[in-house]
């Protein structure tokens, strides 16, 4: 029985340590609600303008208005983000005729895990993401592209 006890103990003090850490990166992240906003205006598309570099986004395409940034979580994650300051899905503004589909721009940039990964990835396996007006930490539109 003790070697049960000492693997129950270490399950939950692991299960603290993880709910921990998520909160922690939550708090982080509510800290700065504008922080993938202010890394795309402030650098990425600076950046492009200037030299050509989109650093630190892996791509700015300045005709359809957006950036593809490397998401920090996992290794072929990636976020579209709007340059242009859009709160998020609720935002009317894209409803309006003249903004970009996000959507279909976020699969065709399908090819940057692919490219990372270092070998093809079947369409099946991928997936697009965003995140509710009440379950986002960022104010920022970003779709998540795995």
């Amino acid at each position: 029985m003790p070697t049960n006890r000492r693997a129950t103990r270490l399950v939950a003090v692991l299960l603290v340590l993880v709910i921990v850490g998520m909160l922690g990166a939550a708090l982080y992240f509510k800290k700065n609600s504008d922080a993938l906003w202010q890394i795309v205006s402030q650098k990425c598309l600076p950046h492009q303008q200037s030299s050509g570099d989109p650093a630190p986004c892996q791509r700015v395409d300045l005709l359809h208005r957006y950036a593809m940034l490397k998401d920090m979580h996992g290794p072929l994650q990636y976020l579209l983000i709007p340059l242009d300051k859009i709160t998020g899905i609720e935002s009317p503004q894209l409803l309006q005729p003249a903004t970009p589909n996000y959507f279909a721009l976020a699969w065709y940039e399908r090819t940057l895990p692919a490219q990372r990964r270092g070998s093809p990835i079947e369409d099946r396996v991928l997936s697009l993401a965003i995140n509710s007006q009440y379950g986002r930490t960022q104010n920022q539109l970003h779709i998540h592209l795995s």
